[in-house]
């Protein structure tokens, strides 16, 4: 499955001169409010060193963001809720009932400008490749390791769910029922560090894929069922929750 990154942050090229970037630093719990702002940051190693909230957060759920970024995963959002509305009127039943769900689902989801490089801070410190330099104006979300995982789509009992060591994403499924118009045959895994994997659940083509705590579940809508206006749904939907701020 090809999901579209939205990557603006690390594309200067060896050699050139850098100024100074500006970090803003928010947690889960600050309810939108910034709690700590670190400025003339050279590189992620300073940034780190600086800040115990960046150094001491969840690496996997830690999020950096750059402005340009978040406002078009913004309107990436705004776009897929669109889709989901607009198709919605074109169908009934259970059918439309289903991407109703979705709908709901997804409302209200927060996204950001999420650059997908890796936030370990002993990585950092110990990797020059790690430690990439800064220029510009930044925003981290921080976390917590949570205890569940986030199951959405196209599934009864959507929402989240009590993490559990071991667990397969199809056992996970096994509590649940598919919905109409879902795939019956895979399941998309979004890993807290907006790594996307594809979880084969059918009897057929089964495999053995977990989910980490923090992850998201998520069982699109079936080729079948999808118009052919809206092929590309489900890879639009997944790459807005791999950009999803964490709580």
């Amino acid at each position: 499955m090809k999901i579209k990154t939205l990557l603006f942050l690390f594309s200067t090229l060896p050699g050139m001169a850098f100024s100074a970037g500006n970090v803003t630093v928010y947690t889960g719990a600050s309810q939108g409010q910034p709690v700590q702002t670190l400025s003339h940051i050279k590189d992620m190693r300073q940034m780190m060193a600086e800040s115990d909230l960046i150094r001491h957060s969840w690496a996997p759920g830690t999020v950096i963001t750059v402005p340009a970024a978040t406002s078009e995963a913004q309107q990436q959002y705004l776009n897929m809720q669109n889709q989901l509305k607009a198709w919605s009127i074109t169908e009934s039943g259970d059918t439309q009932q289903t991407i109703n769900r979705v709908i709901q689902q997804l409302q209200g989801l927060r996204v950001t400008g999420r650059q997908f490089t890796p936030m370990d801070a002993d990585l950092i410190l110990n990797n020059n490749a790690a430690n990439r330099q800064l220029q510009g104006d930044y925003r981290v979300y921080t976390a917590t390791r949570p205890d569940s995982i986030w199951l959405l789509g196209a599934v009864s009992g959507a929402g989240k769910q009590p993490w559990v060591a071991g667990r397969t994403v199809r056992e996970y499924l096994g509590e649940h029922q598919f919905l109409a118009g879902a795939n019956l045959n895979e399941a998309v895994v979004i890993d807290p560090n907006g790594t996307v994997r594809v979880a084969p659940v059918a009897y057929w083509n089964y495999r053995h894929v977990e989910a980490q705590p923090g992850s998201i579940i998520w069982v699109g809508f079936s080729d079948w069922t999808l118009p052919r206006q809206y092929k590309n749904l489900n890879q639009n939907i997944v790459s807005v929750l791999a950009h999803r701020i964490p709580d």
